[in-house]
């Protein structure tokens, strides 16, 4: 999702054509080489051409910036969880914005910490 200012008032309709204006605020790549790398993916795919003002070492940094107007932030959906008021939340479309995660483990193991962090996991998935 692009996490972007309220008072921005950009609409899904017409963000790819405003994506280029307000300053972009990236995930350092030493603290998210994942999120930095889709970032980066769904910037070229789009041919798009920000203006990074700043990089921050966690989402909660990022999202306090967005919220004081610096700027604009590409972040994962989980983020509308802990978004502070005041942010817009707006869906990315197309294949550079998802990734695939999986988890292993020993099933003869009981783990309460892990079952419910997968029970979590999956219920979330089907919301």
């Amino acid at each position: 999702v692009l996490a972007a200012p309220g008072a921005l008032a950009l609409r899904a309709d017409d963000l790819m054509a405003r994506f280029n204006q307000p300053p972009l605020l990236p995930l350092t790549p030493k603290r998210g080489r994942g999120l930095s790398d889709q970032s980066l993916r769904f910037i070229a795919a789009h041919r798009l051409t920000p203006n990074v003002v700043q990089q921050a070492g966690d989402i909660q940094t990022l999202l306090a910036l967005v919220a004081a107007g610096v700027g604009v932030a590409l972040l994962p959906h989980s983020i509308t969880h802990i978004a502070p008021a005041g942010i817009d939340i707006l869906p990315l479309s197309g294949e550079e914005t998802e990734w695939q995660v999986g988890i292993a483990w020993d099933p003869q193991r009981a783990d309460a910490l892990r079952d419910n962090f997968i029970q979590t996991a999956l219920a979330v998935q089907r919301a």
